[in-house]
């Protein structure tokens, strides 16, 4: 009895090792098969070229003079703000302007009683 069910399992075995080939061939081909196509379903699209922008030189033109005509207001309001800036100044008082520009900027005022400090 017992040499036969090695028999039987080998004959078994032999079967399911045919049987697993067989699979792996048909697997294999598959693969093969799929190699140029997209896997999981996927669909083939082609992804447009993004193209460099171009101006016309119209187009650039007008960028310039826009430009051109914000820098020339820039610099119009920042005249105009030292015009004003300057006649604020010639209208102050001439002693406290001239004392304004005696001192230097870092310097710190003198402070006016300085026998007065605790020690």
């Amino acid at each position: 009895m017992i040499p036969e069910i090695h028999i039987y399992a080998r004959k078994g075995l032999a079967a399911e090792l045919a049987r697993l080939d067989a699979e792996r061939e048909r697997v294999r081909a598959l693969l093969a098969s799929l190699d140029g196509a997209p896997r999981g379903g996927q669909t083939v699209t082609a992804t447009p070229v993004k193209r460099a922008r171009q101006m016309s030189e119209a187009g650039r033109q007008a960028i310039r003079e826009a430009v051109k005509r914000r820098w020339a207001k820039a610099r119009a309001a920042a005249a105009a703000l030292s015009d004003v800036t300057v006649a604020a100044v010639q209208s102050v008082k001439p002693a406290v302007a001239k004392r304004a520009q005696a001192r230097p900027q870092g310097r710190p005022r003198a402070k006016a009683a300085r026998g007065n400090r605790k020690k």
